[in-house]
């Protein structure tokens, strides 16, 4: 009789996936520690300023250490009125940074005309998170985390202001509850 052995193929497949999206495999919980930088250097302090669509200026200082209240992880996200899934996901974002003490969620806008587009999507969509507006940099694919190709596309910054985690794509919300409950863990 033959006995049959489990291919080897799954187990090689989660290992290089666990590689692939963070460079080490998932601790307790399943929740993957935090990867490197797009650069591939350990996650560093990340500066960023930019205007905001309703005036003013915001920083990424100001949203991981407000002045009312415990430091916060926050989450950059690139965005467009015309991207379908962008529009999708962007009221969940909202949500999330109305619901989570530990979590900002900046949005960051790189229409080409956002004074003619941004109003009638924010009305719409009923968005009450800060949305700023891309600068020259942004619109040529550069930001502060590195080089994208691609919208939406978040950027995950710890609350000492590192970048810790980058989504292309529409960005999972179950698993940002719990890495920024474990990134804002010990600071409350």
């Amino acid at each position: 009789m033959l006995t049959r052995r489990p291919p080897l193929i799954a187990p090689l497949l989660a290992s290089l996936l666990a590689l692939a999206c963070g460079g080490q495999p998932a601790r307790d919980g399943g929740v993957p520690p935090p990867i490197t930088g797009p650069d591939g250097k350990p996650a560093e302090t990340v500066r960023l300023q930019l205007d905001r669509f309703d005036g003013g200026t915001i920083t990424l200082a100001e949203l991981t250490r407000p002045a009312d209240g415990p430091p916060r992880a926050v989450l950059v996200t690139y965005f467009t009125t015309w991207c379908m899934p962008c529009i999708e996901m962007l009221p969940h974002l909202d949500r999330l940074d109305r619901e989570l003490d530990g979590l900002a969620v900046l949005a960051v806008n790189l229409d080409h005309s956002p004074k003619a587009l941004l109003p009638s999507a924010i009305a719409y969509l009923d968005l009450q998170m800060p949305i700023a507006l891309a600068d020259e940099a942004h619109h040529q694919g550069y930001s502060p985390f590195g080089r994208f190709n691609a919208v939406p596309v978040a950027y995950l910054v710890d609350p000492q202001g590192r970048h810790v985690e980058t989504f292309v794509g529409i960005t999972p919300t179950d698993y940002l509850r719990r890495r920024v409950a474990e990134l804002t863990e010990g600071t409350r």
